[in-house]
């Protein structure tokens, strides 16, 4: 069943982009967004949503197994009337996939009184080279199911939290205390 604001998302992208978003693209930022609610979306932050998305499958690029890959971004005001509007702070995480991820990690923003305002955690299966690199970055299987990934492919959480704008000096602390996860 496709979620209608991850539609509209695609829809507008497609829109604003065309001819430089592929296929492949159109389809990594469907799964991205797949849960992608009317409160975390308005049309004015749909390249902005784009970027993060990308920015996130970048940073995801090369990562051994058991690694944790974490980074802040912050992000100035954008043109939307929504929360995601204002200053912010973006936290990237990719990891494998763990029973009770989020939970954990939440626990740990809340312990150093980050609140999410989003929390995005889309699941991949993903293989990669010798050289740790991604060469195939897709579904997991059927509805969602975790299933038997496939030969070679293991199962990567690609966590995005959003929080209030956090001064870089405090990065630092935040990224080793995620890393503890």
């Amino acid at each position: 069943m496709k979620n209608k604001v991850t539609e509209s998302l695609i829809t507008t992208l497609k829109r604003k982009v065309r001819p430089s978003q592929s296929a492949s693209e159109s389809e990594f930022l469907r799964r991205y967004y797949h849960r992608l609610s009317t409160q975390d979306y308005e049309v004015a932050e749909a390249m902005e949503l784009r970027s993060m998305a990308l920015h996130h499958r970048k940073l995801g690029l090369h990562k051994k197994r058991g690694e944790v890959i974490v980074e802040l971004q912050n992000l100035r005001g954008g043109r939307g009337k929504n929360k995601g509007s204002r200053d912010k702070t973006i936290i990237y995480i990719v990891l494998d996939d763990m029973p009770f991820v989020i939970n954990s990690l939440q626990m740990k923003l809340n312990a150093l009184h980050k609140t999410p305002q989003r929390v995005l955690h889309p699941l991949f299966g993903v293989t990669r080279n010798s050289k740790n690199r991604i060469t195939r970055i897709g579904k997991i299987g059927a509805s969602g199911n975790k299933g038997n990934p496939g030969a070679g492919t293991c199962i990567e959480s690609y966590i995005q939290f959003v929080i209030n704008y956090t001064a870089e000096e405090e990065h630092p602390a935040i990224i080793s205390n995620i890393r503890k996860i």
